[in-house]
């Protein structure tokens, strides 16, 4: 603690596979509202995954689609 301390914004990528629902963050938001998921280059609801765990695990409801582009965009 003390003085002022700026959020830190984490990019984190992936790719999809249409299989893996399952990817590791490097850091832990306080919640899911914290986590921004872009599939290529398109925003993801978040009723369309969860996050949990420290360090936190994200997972997808429905596996993202073959060879697309992933990225988890964390304020901590």
């Amino acid at each position: 603690g003390g003085g002022s301390s700026l959020p830190t914004i984490t990019v984190n990528t992936g790719a999809g596979n249409a299989a893996t629902t399952v990817y590791p963050l490097s850091v832990t938001p306080s919640s899911v509202n914290y986590v921004n998921v872009f599939i290529n280059g398109v925003y993801q609801a978040k009723s369309s995954y969860t996050v949990a765990g420290n360090p936190s695990i994200l997972t997808f409801g429905i596996a993202p689609p073959n060879n697309s582009v992933i990225e988890f965009v964390t304020t901590t």
